[in-house]
């Protein structure tokens, strides 16, 4: 086979992406800024159950395909719609995407 080897998750994210997500610019702590489509979500509830109870907040995330942001900075911002949205907590970073949750 002469093509190289596509990840069909990867893929149909893209395309998602395309049609549903929002332009961003991630600037990392140092080195250059970095544009690409990302999901912006404002009004996600994070949930953490205890023993005898639970706790929730209601905060943003962006979630992003890993390989646009490879040699990631936490300290980083995004820039979406002229406001910028400071990373506050890496939330999940697998092999095709990755979430953060941003102030």
């Amino acid at each position: 086979m002469d093509r190289p080897f596509k990840n069909p998750a990867i893929a149909a994210a893209r395309k998602l992406l395309t049609a549903f997500g929002v332009a961003a610019t991630y600037t990392p702590a140092s080195g250059d800024p970095v544009s690409l489509r990302v999901f912006f979500n404002q009004d996600v509830r994070l949930q953490v159950e205890g023993y005898d109870s639970a706790s929730s907040i209601r905060t943003k995330t962006v979630e992003a395909i890993s390989s646009d942001l490879a040699g990631l900075d936490q300290k980083g911002a995004f820039l979406i719609d002229s406001v910028s949205y400071q990373i506050v907590e890496l939330i999940s970073d697998d092999t095709e995407r990755i979430i953060f949750q941003v102030k």
